[in-house]
Parts: structure tokens; C-alpha cells; sequence
């Protein structure tokens, strides 16, 4: 639902060629609710210095409520056969608002259109519904800034005679009120789960169901820390924006023991252009879990063979163990991620070691542990992480991983001989309407898409390792692979045709012992981790 203010002319900004009859001025007759007063208008009327301007002031509307459309609405006397219909036109117009630009050029936007004056059998005094714009002059949202001086042109657009006659003008401004969002959970102290779930109230006064929202979760010191703003600083964890009614959503990680704060954000449902969002609310809460004693993360070392970190996790003292969670982060500890391969590892009451098949090469990777007890059927978090531990792997050379065969993992052989790599994005190219021949096109950019190449790779076939072979079952495996290079960049991707359309080729000993092979490869995203 949505709400209407009607508008009236206040002032004539320039009368034109019009003449006013039985008011004082344009504004008067346009606005005072009898057809006894009008303008009007016999001769042709294009030009600026022709047209009747008159001014309608601002709209007051609730605070943070937003414009969908402006329409208009005129009182036209009709034209009786066999007497031509006038051919009129109008103009939304607006000053732009002033910033650096516009102080030294004042700029003015119009959005035309056109109507008949309608034929009846008699004289008499019709309401006609003109326009209704979703967007301003410029193309964008209405706002309260864009309607900034906001005038009525009127013209005419024909030869005839006959007069154009216009008593009243209404100018309807269609708004929406501003949504509200009350968290309403979690409070107090948790005591009885480690993914506690967030709950909020909506009111909207017009009755615009929710359309989507977004949910942050922020850890005490994140929100007393300088420069925070909520949404924009990253979170502990947060759901992006999910489309839907729900009031609640659950954490997707388990959080430890201390302090955290949920900041809930809405959008409406309704009729304007682009998304109505309304403001933020918060909720604090204290997370108490009589869980496992913190693990200890015994060591993290790399493993230059196997290209892998290799992670020793030891139970702390005191209660029992149930199980483990190995986290990493590759960003100094901004975001944390399970490991592939130990997203919940069954104890066994004593030391475990875990692999990191996916640390990226000559970049630090971060890694802690989080130890879970159990109650019945349940698990419970330890109060906090174990220690953390960093490790950058020093390699040299590119590396083809099969994340679900680690065993299929290979360096890229005697010879990396380039990779062709590339990137599509999409992109529209359009002409402008313009009698000027010297016009440029416009190209608009879109998303990218991941990366397509060709590998171009020496092999020698007769190394005690033999990578050709390793190559070769890793291409005929159909898995998603993680291709490696020294500088730390990495991607999944997939062998075979591909958008590149070629597959794997390779020069047969085209020296004693070597092998020169091409293999082309599109990337894909990440496959999930569920172990």
C-alpha cells in the first residue's frame, strides 16, 4: 500500500504566451477548485520563452518515507466536433540539486509528454489522469532532493484555432512510509547452544510485507573497536541478503564463550523503482557454555613434499573431549573457514593429526581449533579457541591438486611453458540517439566471470616421480581441481572442453623422454565442504 499528497500550483515561475482569465495570475487559476477561472492558449507553443511554468512546492512527508511515482492530474475543457483536437505537451521540471557542478551551471532536467484535449458533444470541464512517473527527470529514484523546485510546463503542439483551456492542476505525490526492524533475540546469557538463533519484529505503517533481509553478528570488541559501522565492517558471521518473511535466523557457525551483538537490517515490498531499506536495530547478548576445555594446536608444519600443512590437535586438561573443529583463516585472521577434511573430527583421546590439502603457496595461513564436549545428544563448545598457529608455504613451482584424492596431488612437471588465460565479462554496447554523426557508443560492463585458460607443460617422462602419469589420472578423474601458482593466487577448476573448446593434446616424445602437453580448463566455484 502506499500513500498519496496532492500538490497545487503556488506560484507562476513565467506566464508565457497564455493569457489567465478571472484570476490574478497562472497559479491562482490553476489552483483555486472552480473552472470559472482557467488559462489558455490559442497559438502554437514549443518554445521555453511560450510555455506557462508554474511552481508546486515540496511535499511533507513522514520522516524517512520515500517517493515512488509523481503523477499529474488537470481540469481540461473539451473540444466539440467537428473543432480539431489540441495537440498539448508537458513537462516535469526540476532544478538538480547543488553540488560542485551545478554552482557554476545551473542545470534543469524535463521529462516530456503529450496529451489530446478530448471531444465531447458539449462544453464542459473534464479531470484527466496525464502521467505517473516512477523516475525523475534524470532517470532515477524520486527523492525529496530531486523534486527540488519542481515546476509544470505547459505547451501545445498544433496550428488549430480553437483554444486550449486548463482550470485546475494536481500534482499527486505517491510515498511510502519507512519500515521498522526490533531484534528481539538472542538476550541475557546463552547457556544451552553454541548457534543461538537471531529474532526480530517488522512493522511497516502501510502494510508492505518484508521483502528481504540481512543479518551481521559482531563480537563485542568488534563493535567497540574505531571505525566500526555495522554491515560495512566484516562480521564474525553473517547471512547476506536473504529474500523472504522469516523473523529469525540461525547462526551458521558455533561461537565461543563472551560477548556478541546481532544487527538486523529489512527491505519492503513496494511500488517504487530499486530497494526500500529501512534502518538497523541491534540486540547484545552473553554466550556462557559449560562445553570441552580449550584444545591446544601442538604444531603446524609444512610438508614440502606433498605440498600440505601438516596440524597436530591435542586435547586440553581436564573433561573429556568429544570431538574437534580445525579452522583456518588467510587473511591474517579477518575470516576464519573450516578446514577441508575437518569440519567435526571424532576424538581419540589423544594427539590427531589433520592435513590442509588447500594452503595457498608463499601466503601465511592462520589456524586454530575449536574442542566440542558432549551432553546426551548434544555438543558443546569449549569456552574458547585453542592457541593459533601461522605457516607459509614456500614452494616454487605450480601444483595440480585433486582435493578429493589427495593422493592424485602433482607439481606441475620439468617445464611450466605459459598459461593463456581468460576472463569474460558481460558487456552491452549501445548507440545513442543523436543527429550528431561524431557520437560515441556507450558500453556498459557487467559481471566477470571466472577464469578460462590452456596450460602449456614439458614433461619428462622418465623422472622417478612421474608427474606424466599423476597429470594424466588427475585430467581423467572428473573431479574439481585446485590449481596452484607460486604467487598464492589459486583456482578450482575443471578439465576438459570447456568454453575454450579443446582437450587435452600433447606432442609424443618430441624429444628423447620428453613430453610437451596442452590441457584447457574452466573455473568453477568451490565445491562445499562437508567434512
Amino acid at each position: 500500500m502506499s500513500n498519496t499528497v496532492t500538490l497545487r500550483p503556488n506560484g507562476t515561475a513565467q506566464q508565457g504566451s497564455w493569457s489567465v482569465v478571472g484570476a490574478a495570475s497562472a497559479a491562482v487559476a490553476l489552483s483555486d477548485n472552480t473552472d470559472s477561472t482557467y488559462v489558455q492558449l490559442t497559438p502554437r507553443c514549443r518554445l521555453d520563452i511560450d510555455r506557462m511554468r508554474v511552481t508546486v512546492p515540496a511535499p511533507t512527508l513522514p520522516a524517512g518515507a520515500q517517493i515512488s511515482s509523481v503523477g499529474i492530474r488537470m481540469r481540461i475543457q473539451t473540444v466539440v466536433w467537428p473543432a480539431p483536437q489540441p495537440q498539448c505537451l508537458g513537462w516535469f521540471r526540476c532544478h538538480r540539486p547543488p553540488n560542485i557542478i551545478t554552482a557554476i551551471i545551473d542545470l534543469i532536467l524535463l521529462l516530456l509528454f503529450g496529451w489530446r484535449c478530448p471531444q465531447q458533444p458539449t462544453v464542459v470541464w473534464v479531470t484527466q489522469q496525464l502521467q505517473n512517473q516512477t523516475s525523475d527527470p534524470s532517470g532515477n529514484p524520486w527523492t525529496l532532493a530531486s523534486f527540488n523546485n519542481f515546476e509544470v510546463n505547459i505547451g501545445r503542439d498544433d496550428v488549430y484555432a480553437n483554444p486550449l483551456r486548463v482550470s485546475e492542476v494536481y500534482v499527486d505525490v505517491v510515498y511510502t512510509q519507512q519500515s521498522a526492524v526490533t531484534v528481539t533475540g538472542p538476550t541475557g546469557t546463552i547457556t544451552n547452544t553454541c548457534r543461538p538463533t537471531v529474532t526480530w519484529s517488522y512493522t511497516q505503517p502501510d502494510a508492505n510485507p518484508q521483502s528481504k533481509y540481512q543479518v551481521a553478528v559482531y563480537t563485542a570488541a568488534q563493535v567497540a573497536a574505531i571505525g566500526f559501522v555495522p554491515f560495512v565492517s566484516t562480521p564474525l558471521q553473517a547471512s547476506g541478503w536473504i529474500f523472504g518473511t522469516d523473523l529469525q535466523w540461525t547462526l551458521n557457525q558455533d561461537i565461543t564463550n563472551g560477548n556478541y551483538a546481532a544487527y538486523v537490517q529489512v527491505a519492503q515490498t513496494w511500488p517504487g523503482t530499486g530497494d526500500f531499506i529501512g534502518p538497523y536495530d541491534d540486540q547484545t547478548w552473553t554466550q556462557s557454555i559449560s562445553g570441552a576445555p580449550n584444545a591446544v594446536l601442538s604444531s603446524a608444519v609444512f610438508d614440502a613434499t606433498y605440498n600440505r600443512v601438516t596440524l597436530t590437535v591435542t586435547p586440553g586438561s581436564g573433561a573429556s573431549t568429544y570431538a574437534f573443529a580445525v579452522q583456518c583463516s588467510r587473511d591474517s585472521g579477518i575470516t576464519w573457514g573450516p578446514v577441508r577434511g575437518a569440519l567435526l573430527l571424532t576424538a581419540t583421546g589423544g594427539s590427531m593429526t589433520v592435513y590442509d590439502w588447500q594452503a595457498p603457496l608463499n601466503v601465511p595461513s592462520q589456524y586454530r581449533v575449536l574442542a566440542y564436549g558432549q551432553t546426551g545428544s548434544l555438543l558443546f563448545a569449549a569456552a574458547g579457541y585453542s592457541n593459533v598457529l601461522s605457516v607459509t608455504p614456500q614452494v616454487n613451482v605450480f601444483w595440480i591438486k585433486d582435493i578429493f584424492d589427495p593422493t592424485m596431488n602433482t607439481p606441475l612437471p620439468v617445464k611450466y611453458q605459459g598459461d593463456s588465460v581468460t576472463r569474460r565479462r558481460i558487456q552491452g554496447t549501445f548507440e545513442v540517439l543523436s543527429g550528431d554523426l561524431t557520437t560515441q557508443k556507450i558500453v556498459v560492463n557487467g559481471p566477470m566471470y571466472g577464469i578460462e585458460g590452456t596450460l602449456t607443460l614439458t614433461f619428462n617422462t622418465q623422472q622417478p616421480a612421474d608427474y606424466w602419469a599423476a597429470f594424466q589420472r588427475a585430467d581423467q578423474s572428473g573431479h574439481v581441481l585446485l590449481m596452484q601458482y607460486p604467487s598464492g593466487e589459486q583456482h578450482f577448476v575443471l578439465f576438459g572442453p570447456g568454453a575454450v573448446g579443446s582437450d587435452m593434446t600433447w606432442t609424443y616424445e618430441y624429444q628423447p623422454n620428453y613430453r610437451e602437453v596442452t590441457v584447457s580448463y574452466t573455473e568453477v566455484a568451490e565445491p562445499p565442504i562437508t567434512s
